[in-house]
């Protein structure tokens, strides 16, 4: 699931997630800019896992990058 629709569907600002997980609010608007935007941006490891728990798994790593390819060890994690 991307980042804007679980926002979306559980009626969380991009200001209430970014304290959530600790980064400003800039960060998360740069997350959730279309790649043809000059401000686009992906999240670095630490946040990515922050991301993740903090959406219960509903935001995967696939998510923002979807041609990387984990290990068994990284899918059965969760991330």
């Amino acid at each position: 699931m991307k980042l804007a629709d679980y926002l979306s569907l559980t009626g969380t600002s991009g200001a209430d997630f970014a304290k959530r997980i600790g980064v400003s609010k800039q960060t998360i608007y740069n997350y959730l800019a279309t790649s043809d935007r000059p401000n686009h941006a992906k999240p670095h490891l630490n946040n990515l896992t922050k991301i993740v728990k903090a959406t219960d798994g509903h935001v995967q790593v696939s998510d923002f990058y979807p041609n990387l390819e984990w290990g068994d060890d990284e899918k059965s994690n969760g991330y």
